[in-house]
């Protein structure tokens, strides 16, 4: 009972009267399946390049949904692999582009599985192994203010007790008083309760302890006492970076204490710690927490302002204006503020995100390119997932390129449709547009945005639409 058609012998279909007739029937839309989905993929060649992320993505997201991390051996095998698609694909790219492209596509998996491994293990730090209190030294390399004290993370830590190969390479530690004057570059004795970063709270949760994995954070606690600073002895570039991003925060705290300054802090400088929960809490419920993350919407901020000040300017210099084109200029000094601003803000995913879109947009206007295409998303994503492959999972990586990719599609099927040139409107028909222009964008993001919110966090705003609606435009 269990033999399939195939195994059914020829005398016995020949008695059946189920020769090649029925035979027929089933292998012709076999292939007429086959040629349409291989005529389907050959027509789709020049979009062949946006399927590159995904495939990538997809290599590291199944390294990292494996349960245990497979041996070295495998993550080499894979990189071999990889290297091996990639030489034939080359080779057999200019006669046979279909095949070409499905090795490619292998190799692009491969890729990513060796590049997650890589990144598992090129980041392995010590972890606290017993939760507890400790003699802290470290130095501070940045510092957020909270409601009541300062949030600082150390790196060069020695903790009392603790042998050296065990000692974190990063503490986070909440001071409920610091001393006066603390900066980064600052060394930082106090004694403070300490634990490993924890896993989720619920099945399937937020993983803070994946999170601080990557970025090396070993050991997270709190003040048990006053805290004694030494003052720094040196400094590099980062810890210029955040020493100014920690005085604009404590600037912006001193003369807009409370929630308004907290606002302020995260979206000038990056640093939320000074948000209150009930204000973030309230942010969340309304929908609106994505403005406090640094991305797309403050970037083309910077950048817009940026460029036409600096193209107004310019055009008003008759001399530079009739020599040189100063749309070219406008856009490179833009791309130096956007620059500055995306270290001044902590280079979050979603700010990452946003420069490198931003920037290769600015980049195709000095080169005369139209700088909006889904390509733009996809270098973009590619170059996020190189240099921080565990980012697949994050919120923030989610979030942000699930919404510029729906405005994306539907701006490119928009343009499509419409065929009619546009008629120059009056005020009002400009107001109107806009505001349609605004709905239509909040309503495209947060279907987009709406099922990974609601896994990532458990809730769904259910005023999100008028509240963005409400603020976006403010």
């Amino acid at each position: 009972m269990g033999a399939s058609f195939s195994t059914v012998g020829p005398a016995v279909q020949q008695r059946l009267g189920i020769g090649s007739r029925i035979g027929w029937r089933v292998s012709w839309p076999r292939r007429f399946v086959a040629r349409s989905l291989v005529g389907e993929f050959e027509a789709e060649q020049r979009r062949w390049f946006l399927w590159l992320p995904v495939l990538l993505g997809t290599g590291i997201a199944t390294f990292f949904a494996l349960h245990d991390p497979p041996p070295l051996w495998i993550a080499a095998a894979g990189a071999i692999a990889a290297a091996a698609a990639f030489v034939v694909a080359g080779s057999v790219w200019r006669s046979h582009g279909t095949i070409g492209a499905v090795l490619l596509g292998i190799a692009v998996l491969c890729a990513g599985f060796a590049l997650a491994h890589y990144r598992l293990h090129a980041v392995a730090a010590p972890i606290l192994a017993r939760a507890g209190a400790y003699d802290v030294s470290g130095r501070v390399v940045a510092l957020e203010p909270l409601q009541a004290g300062d949030r600082v993370l150390l790196d060069g830590v020695t903790l009392q007790g603790v042998p050296l190969p065990g000692t974190p390479e990063y503490v986070r530690i909440n001071l409920r008083r610091s001393p006066a004057g603390l900066e980064p570059g600052d060394r930082l004795e106090v004694r403070a309760r300490l634990q490993r970063p924890l896993g989720p709270t619920v099945p399937g949760g937020f993983d803070y302890g994946r999170q601080a994995w990557f970025e090396q954070l070993g050991a997270i606690g709190y003040s048990l006492g006053p805290a004694r600073r030494t003052p720094a002895s040196g400094a590099d570039r980062d810890l210029a970076i955040a020493e100014l991003r920690a005085r604009v925060a404590a600037r912006i705290a001193d003369q807009h204490p409370g929630p308004a300054g907290g606002m302020a802090a995260a979206l000038v400088a990056g640093v939320r710690a000074g948000i209150d929960q009930q204000t973030w809490r309230a942010m969340q419920v309304s929908g609106l927490a994505h403005i406090l993350s640094v991305s797309g919407l403050h970037m083309v901020m910077v950048a817009g302002s940026m460029f036409a000040a600096c193209r107004w300017s310019l055009a008003l210099i008759p001399p530079l204006a009739l020599r040189y084109p100063v749309k070219k200029l406008a856009a490179a000094l833009s791309l130096g503020a956007v620059t500055f601003y995306l270290l001044l803000s902590g280079a979050s995913v979603p700010a990452q995100r946003s420069y490198l879109m931003t920037a290769v947009a600015l980049v195709a206007i000095m080169v005369d390119r139209n700088p909006f295409s889904l390509r733009l998303l996809a270098w973009a994503a590619i170059v996020v997932l190189l240099l921080r492959p565990e980012a697949v999972f994050g919120a923030s990586f989610q979030l942000s390129f699930a919404a510029v990719l729906a405005l994306m599609a539907v701006m490119e099927a928009w343009q499509k449709l419409r065929r009619h040139p546009e008629i120059e409107p009056g005020l009002a028909r400009a107001v109107l547009r806009y505001l349609a222009g605004i709905s239509v964008t909040t309503l495209v993001a947060g279907a987009a945005t709406t099922p990974f919110a609601a896994f990532h966090f458990q809730t769904i705003p259910t005023y999100g639409v008028l509240a963005n609606l409400i603020a976006v435009p403010i």
